[in-house]
């Protein structure tokens, strides 16, 4: 079946995005481990890109060493390299729930922080945060495999039979899952009003710099969930598409008169292939737009790249430049400079 012309260019967009993803991640990761310190943004931050860095890494370990773990023939059924291109395809779903579970939860969590600061420092202080956060991590492993069981509960974990019934754990998955979006989009709504209301109070002068501060990291949550949740809402597309082809069993081949029907409706009746084609297509873009808004929303990511880049720099200057000019410059170790820019940054 040709696809369109808008999903092959997304597929192109897709494969190009690789190693800027595993970068980002990678970058977010050790950020997240060394530089920032401790706060909901570095826990949110961390945890969102581990999956992708983890599917990105397997991909071009795969490519480089030339493995055809990815050809479109693919390895050996119920093979070891079968179970690891399972495993990649798993992550890469993965990140798809995890972010709308864990931006969810951020977006709430930073609302609390507002709203109610006392109850937020409790949550912080009592490690409920890191329980909630772990809750994340099995809700978003469960919702792939049900959600997706023909793939993973069948094929992958072989768990489930091809002629069981997927709808009732299908169903429910989709249903926690619009739940956690409608949840997510009316803490936004309300964070929008929030910004709204204390806009009028710094712009007249009468906030505190506390105000200042929480009202930043609302524009901070709100810079951050706007691009995303245009992919969440395309897979959530996906889901429900799916899910009414299984409440129609059409994917049992005893539904149909013979295989060839099956394969034709297959190839030109699958009124959810585009947007399946396009929700799978969009991995990587989704991904990269997920840590690249990360980094740019959150503050503590923000000045840590900042400083590293002006060491960098600083260090490039000090290898170019003599040293009759760097002392004009005030240029002597990366120290300098890495002070200069902690200073800008906070003013």
């Amino acid at each position: 079946m040709d696809q369109p012309p808008f999903a092959v260019m997304l597929m192109n967009v897709n494969g190009y995005l690789t190693y800027p993803v595993f970068f980002i991640c990678a970058l977010t990761l050790f950020l997240s481990l060394f530089v920032v310190p401790s706060s909901l943004a570095r826990i949110y931050c961390a945890n969102i890109a581990l999956p992708g860095f983890l599917s990105t890494l397997i991909y071009i370990c795969a490519t480089v060493f030339q493995t055809g773990l990815f050809d479109d023939d693919g390895p050996e059924p119920h093979s070891f390299p079968e179970k690891i291109r399972g495993f990649h395809q798993f992550l890469r779903a993965f990140s798809q729930h995890e972010y709308i579970y864990f931006s969810t939860l951020t977006v709430i969590l930073a609302y609390i922080g507002y709203a109610k600061p006392f109850f937020f420092q409790q949550i912080m202080e009592k490690r409920t945060v890191t329980v909630l956060f772990l809750v994340g991590y099995v809700w978003s492993a469960i919702t792939v495999i049900f959600v997706l069981p023909r793939v993973f509960a069948v094929h992958f974990l072989e768990i489930m039979r091809a002629d069981s019934n997927f709808v009732p754990p299908q169903m429910a998955t989709i249903a926690m899952f619009l739940i956690l979006y409608f949840v997510m989009l009316v803490f936004y709504a309300m964070t929008v009003l929030k910004i709204r209301t204390h806009k009028v109070l710094i712009t007249s002068g009468s906030s505190s710099n506390l105000i200042r501060k929480r009202w930043n990291v609302l524009i901070s949550i709100l810079i951050y969930c706007t691009p995303p949740n245009i992919f969440v809402g395309l897979a959530l597309a996906g889901y429900i598409c799916d899910a009414s082809i299984e409440i129609q069993d059409l994917w049992n081949p005893d539904q149909w008169p013979s295989i060839e029907a099956l394969e034709k409706w297959l190839a030109t009746g699958d009124n959810c292939s585009n947007i399946r084609v396009l929700s799978q297509a969009s991995t990587n873009i989704r991904l990269f737009v997920t840590s690249f808004t990360a980094l740019i929303a959150f503050r503590e990511y923000r000045k840590s790249i900042v400083r590293g880049m002006a060491v960098v720099w600083n260090a490039a200057l000090v290898r170019i430049l003599p040293s009759s000019i760097r002392s004009k410059m005030h240029i002597s170790s990366p120290v300098f400079i890495v002070h200069s820019t902690a200073i800008s940054s906070n003013t």
